[in-house]
Formats: structure tokens, sequence, C-alpha cells
């Protein structure tokens, strides 16, 4: 009710220079209905699911610009959290994203650039992973529906058409089943268990951690280095836990064939580097495993 009716909503950013002087550097006025529609925009092409510590769940909602920011510009700190310390860095980096809430301005392209760079270096993170991926997804989200016109629900994303047919998203897949088969085999050493001590004791940096940025500049190649590398730990599965290993081994077969059937439809490209598909299809798989 606050939003409807014709009455005006202001926005208005003021910087101080001096002492007794100040200077307006952004003012709109719009009607709150106009408004509302506006930021309802923004939500509904930045919200991704997120882990609520409050209430002990996940729930769909956007990062604010703040922890947009503090990812795209700022580094984990000794607390593991992602922190700009920049502070003029910062202001003048929500200065550029309000319009794109207030004026319904696309996404900055290097904003978009920057997200799938901060994304494609995983091993820059050490405790804030995942809080990462989730903001950058949101990004990727927002980028892909204000220039490609795709319209992604983090729920659903294995059915929208332009990923079916992005190799990139099948490259991104497979990392994240490479990854879990390594901990699943780990977590179930000599037992079959993956319960208990053995899986909180797990803190390991997986092969696919160190090959990431690789399978992103060269995948097809890093694909054979990744699958001799994980051969243990398959092997591992095969014989203490066979049911998880025909599981992966016939999404990978799955996965495969469709990466033939594109690098084929792509003029055999099959090492051209790939995008941020690749982390939408990585999310997607890990998601739903």
């Amino acid at each position: 009710e606050a939003f409807s009716g014709k009455r005006d909503f202001y926005v208005l950013i003021i910087e101080k220079i001096s002492n007794g002087r100040v200077s307006i550097k952004y003012f709109r006025r719009l009607s709150r209905s106009e408004a509302y529609k506006r930021v309802m925009d923004w939500y509904k092409t930045t919200n991704w699911k997120f882990y609520d510590y409050n209430l002990q769940k996940t729930v769909k909602k956007s990062p604010s610009l703040y922890q947009i920011v503090n990812f795209i510009y700022g580094q984990e700190n000794s607390k593991g959290y992602l922190a700009c310390e920049n502070k003029q860095l910062s202001r003048s980096a929500i200065e550029r994203l309000i319009p794109c809430i207030i004026d319904s301005q696309k996404l900055p392209k290097d904003v978009s650039k920057t997200t799938f760079y901060r994304l494609s270096n995983k091993q820059s993170y050490k405790k804030s992973w995942n809080k990462a991926l989730h903001i950058g997804c949101s990004l990727i989200k927002k980028h892909k529906n204000d220039y490609e016109k795709c319209v992604i629900n983090a729920d659903k994303i294995s059915e929208v058409k332009e990923l079916q047919e992005s190799r990139s998203f099948y490259y991104g897949k497979l990392m994240a089943i490479y990854e879990k088969i390594e901990l699943d085999a780990i977590r179930g050493r000599g037992t079959g268990d993956s319960s208990g001590k053995d899986r909180r004791k797990v803190q390991k940096i997986t092969n696919s951690d160190r090959l990431w940025s690789s399978m992103i500049r060269t995948p097809e190649r890093t694909r054979f280095i990744l699958e001799s590398k994980i051969k243990p730990y398959t092997n591992m599965l095969k014989k203490n836990n066979p049911g998880w290993y025909v599981f992966y081994d016939k999404l990978i077969t799955e996965i495969t064939l469709e990466l033939i059937r594109l690098n084929e439809s792509n003029n055999n490209k099959a090492n051209g580097s790939l995008n941020e598909d690749f982390i939408l299809g990585y999310y997607y798989q890990k998601n739903a495993l």
C-alpha cells in the first residue's frame, strides 16, 4: 500500500565536498508505483538461492548492492568474508549500480566481465566460495536477461533452451561431478559410509579445484587430464560404493555424448575457451547432486 497511488518517490545521492559544501550527484523523482515496479524488475532479474542463517533455510533473494560491490572489487579477508577496503571505489560502484534499479539500465558490461573473471579463479576463495558463487550466478542471470533476453530461474536452469545448446554449460556440469566423485570416494573410504567423523574431516582441495581455471581456458584437453587424475577415486567408488559409481558413470556418459554433439556442431572447436555458462552448469549440477 505504501507504494500505491500517485504520490512521488525520490532518490537522491549527495556527496560532501568540504565542510558546508555538498554536490548532488544523482536525483530522480518517480511515482511510487513506478518505483515499486522498477525495484521488483531488479529483484526478478537478480534473485537467486541464498542460505539464510537466521531462518536456517535457503531462500530466494537478490544480493544487496554492498554484497555485489564486495564480490566484484573486494577480497576474502582473514575472517572469510568478501570485503572491498577501498571506500571510494565502493561508493562509486554503488553509484553506477543504482541506475540499474531506478532507471532500469542494463548491468554494466565490465561488471559482467569481472564477475566471470572472479569466478574463474576458484582457489582465491578459501572460505567464501559458495557465497561468491551465488552472488556471481545472480549477476550472470542479470547479464543474460539484459543482453540476451534469456530468462533463468534458479530452480529450473536445465530447462533453459539456450543453456541446453551451450557446451560451456555441459563442461560445468562435468566439473561438479568430478568434484563430487573425489569427495565421495574419500568420505566413504574403507567403510562405504559417508557420515560421521570422516565426513566432517573432509577439507580437501580437489583436482577439480586445481584444474578449474585450466578447464575454462582449454576444456577438452583439461577434461582428459582430469579423468586421469580422478581414476583412483572412481576405482575406490567402484569397490566400496558400486551404486554411486554406476550413477556417476551414467551421468558422465550422457554429458559426454552431448559434448560430442555440440563440439561437432561447433566446427570441432572442442578446445575453445568457455564462457559464463560454465558457472551455471557447475552450480546446477552441484545443487542437483
